[in-house]
């Protein structure tokens, strides 16, 4: 029998070119190698595996091996320019400049390019992808480029959504029922239960109680709770009666510091991005605000606002709402987990820089082993307990998520993916309004 290769990889050289618009002579170029991120290896393999076992179910034995989402589908220019880790990068950093899809496209996107059809080749050896971006897209600094998995352009965004995948890839089942949620290392974490708790459970490394304690001494309800590694503290935000506060406590529930009084505003969750807390305050609609809050008196630093977007299969949600927060100190980013009115709609998960600027992963819906989708759970109202579930980072790609299906508590250790390769450019590109643009994308085979 012949040896099929193993997959591994899809090398392949990047040409990233800006033209002047009126003479068409080249103004800038910048070349990179990809690297194959672990989602399109690891559907590459999965791919191979279910060429031999083509047929294994109709002779009785079950296949339960699903398939993974696929990360080719959109390439991505960013403005990213961290140095590549093809062993831990599962999603696209940094903001994006532009993007296309396989589809040819004409239009005023001031983000969207199209593939130059007389350009592109096919052939036994290589692809070579080619594409084009007008003088009113694209236009920023690009250090950054490579395919992603599936882009959604739906009515009321005003950009378009990266549907990122998950992977559940561990799960416990607790007792705990984590409304709000901080997670301090692999063996610490803390929860609170309720809306109105002033209780906070603490867990071990397979979420299971430990002990508890409470902080009636300073708040009459807990509004969401974020690690301070470097200080070894439980950050909390809550109220006093109408008075908003935070405090910090040490593991045992021993405060540390504060209360801070704080402007008076309806907070809701918190994280913690190792100099401020951010917390969450929800306006019209879909419209909410995330503050920047100093640890030493609990003063206003900055804010930005965003809106939530939620995906089902078809449509946007026409209102959707925060139910967690935490922060990425891999990517420095904030992710905002949200979550629909309507249970027909899936739960997401969007990130964004300190400055309000929303990062490349966009949304999350997508869950690769069908059998444990439960993490993804909707939320009654904006901070009102219900089915709202708070989260935490592990590290870069992994998030710990409390769930509830009805009769079980769990914590998902979910992973999100969308990125098939990335190129760090030699050099940064950088696009005006009076330039176009062309990426050659040539990925070889052999």
């Amino acid at each position: 029998m012949d040896k099929m290769p193993h997959i591994t990889t899809h090398h392949a050289q990047i040409t990233l070119q800006t033209h002047d618009a009126l003479t068409g002579k080249l103004v800038e170029e910048s070349r990179g190698e990809n690297f194959s991120a672990n989602q399109v290896i690891r559907h590459a393999k999965w791919w191979q595996r279910s060429i031999f076992k083509t047929g294994i179910s109709t002779i009785g034995s079950p296949d339960t091996d699903y398939q993974p989402h696929q990360a080719t589908q959109a390439m991505i220019l960013t403005d990213s320019g961290l140095t590549e880790d093809s062993t831990n990068e599962w999603q696209m950093p940094g903001a994006m400049i532009g993007y296309a899809t396989k589809a040819s496209y004409a239009g005023t996107d001031i983000y969207r390019g199209t593939p130059n059809v007389t350009q592109l080749e096919a052939v036994t050896a290589y692809s070579k992808w080619v594409f084009d971006w007008p003088t009113n897209a694209a236009n920023g600094t690009i250090r950054s480029v490579g395919w992603v998995g599936y882009q959604q352009q739906v009515a009321s965004a005003t950009d378009p959504i990266f549907t990122l995948g998950a992977s559940i890839e561990q799960t416990w089942s607790t007792a705990v029922a984590a409304v709000y949620f901080a997670r301090a290392s692999s063996t610490l974490s803390f929860a609170c239960i309720s809306i109105s708790s002033t209780s906070v459970v603490v867990m071990d490394s397979t979420y299971a109680q430990t002990t508890t304690f409470n902080v009636s001494g300073q708040f009459t309800a807990i509004n969401g709770m974020a690690w301070d590694s470097g200080n070894n503290f439980l950050w909390i935000i809550g109220t006093n009666s109408a008075a908003k506060r935070i405090a910090a406590y040490n593991s045992s529930g021993v405060l540390q510091t504060g209360p801070y009084t704080l402007t008076t505003r309806t907070y809701g969750y918190l994280a913690y991005d190792g100099t401020y807390l951010w917390s969450t305050t929800k306006g019209t609609g879909n419209a909410h605000t995330a503050w920047k809050l100093s640890t030493s008196d609990g003063s206003d630093v900055s804010n930005f606002t965003f809106n939530t977007a939620i995906v089902n299969s078809t449509n946007p949600a026409t209102a959707a709402t925060v139910c967690g927060l935490c922060w990425d100190s891999t990517y420095s980013r904030l992710w905002v987990r949200q979550g629909p009115y309507s249970t027909s709609q899936l739960a997401s998960i969007t990130s964004y820089n300190t400055n309000g600027d929303k990062q490349t992963p966009d949304i999350s819906s997508i869950v690769w082993d069908p059998t444990a989708a439960a993490y993804s759970v909707p939320t009654a109202s904006y901070n009102t307990g219900g089915s709202s579930r708070d989260f935490d980072i592990i590290d870069g790609t992994q998030f710990a998520m409390p769930s509830f299906n009805g009769t079980i508590n769990s914590v998902y250790r979910v992973r999100f993916d969308n990125m098939g390769t990335r190129s760090l450019l030699s050099s940064p590109v950088v696009k005006s309004n009076t330039q176009t643009l062309k990426l050659i994308y040539t990925i070889n085979y052999v």
